[in-house]
């Protein structure tokens, strides 16, 4: 399934970073065991989280992206596609 794809693609991008701050628990700045607990709970959030962030994007935005895309390039129509480009620029910076 596409979506146990995407937990593992996170997960591998996430987990240097954990077993970064584990390490750092145990050896030079001990935070106790609940705080790491926490650390560890909220990790297996961003995880899921940001998995179903990505496929979210693959089901929904990139489709569309690639469409309008491709409208653009057949038109071939200069200014629409600096217009096209502010107005989504635009759009993402304020969205940001």
């Amino acid at each position: 399934m596409n979506l146990l794809k995407k937990i593992r693609e996170t997960a591998l991008s996430v987990l240097p970073i954990v077993l970064i701050v584990i390490l750092l628990n145990l050896t030079m700045a001990p935070v106790g065991w609940a705080a790491a607990g926490a650390f560890a709970l909220g990790s297996v959030a961003i995880i899921v989280g940001l998995s179903l962030f990505l496929l979210g994007n693959d089901i929904g935005i990139y489709p569309n992206g690639a469409r309008i895309g491709s409208v653009l390039m057949q038109k071939r129509n200069l200014k629409l596609m600096i217009v096209n480009g502010l107005i989504i620029g635009l759009i993402i910076t304020i969205a940001e």
